[in-house]
């Protein structure tokens, strides 16, 4: 024999599932207010350190007239450089900067031209350089940059070939 329904179990199970639905919205509503200040706080930096400086990589050395310091890099081209040198592989022991520049000044302008030669050392002994050339300031990261990655791409191309060498110009 099944139980009768009564008008007050009716009521009852209406009240039950109304008082778990308000305090499911509930729950989330309060859910979703943390989760957007946690957010807050964290794009206001309370909860994280502030970043590391870049520094360019230790097979960069420069040589010459100018130095990494005249150069005064950018954070951003600090990081260009060292993804270059990344992409290079472990092809690429040492990469030498030579740097001059036609006038004498301490803070070097964008529209400045520089006397630019590169010369890669290979981890097995080779020489890769780059031929001298003049360029503007604003252009000499994209410049070490592609010369980076392609005496990278040269070493393993001779390689791959069976090629040797013990110097290359690029």
């Amino acid at each position: 024999m099944t139980p009768k329904r009564t008008r007050h179990n009716t009521s009852n199970r209406k009240a039950t599932v109304w008082a778990v639905v308000v305090w499911s919205v509930a729950f989330c509503v309060l859910a979703l207010a943390g989760g957007a200040g946690v957010g807050y706080f964290t794009d206001k930096g309370l909860f994280t350190s502030a970043p590391e400086p870049a520094e360019l990589d230790s097979r960069f050395a420069f040589t010459g007239p100018v130095r990494e310091r005249h150069l005064a890099f950018s954070e951003d081209e600090i990081i260009q450089l060292n993804r270059s040198a990344r992409r290079a592989g472990g092809a690429i022991e040492s990469i030498g900067v030579h740097m001059e520049i036609f006038t004498s000044r301490e803070h070097i302008r964008p529209d400045d031209t520089l006397l630019m030669t590169m010369e890669f050392s290979t981890r097995t002994g080779e020489i890769i350089q780059s031929r001298p050339q003049e360029t503007r300031r604003r252009h000499v990261v994209d410049r070490m940059a592609r010369y980076t990655e392609l005496a990278g791409i040269e070493y393993h191309r001779y390689h791959d070939m069976g090629v040797s060498f013990t110097f290359l110009w690029i």
